[in-house]
């Protein structure tokens, strides 16, 4: 059998039947996913904000 392709909400899913004794195998790749999607979301909205002709007040 092939290995599996990683995905980022794979980690977690995958530790849910482990969440009883070892919860820190769901809540840390839950905690990157947290703060991987602002981070990433921020500095878009900071760059198109000059660039965006609807915004620009007159």
């Amino acid at each position: 059998m092939p290995p599996r392709i990683p995905v980022r909400g794979g980690m977690p899913s995958d530790a849910r039947s482990y969440m009883s004794g070892v919860w820190w195998m769901a809540i840390l790749p839950g905690l990157a996913i947290f703060r991987a999607v602002p981070g990433l979301n921020l500095p878009g909205d900071a760059r198109r904000y000059p660039f965006d002709p609807d915004l620009k007040t007159n």
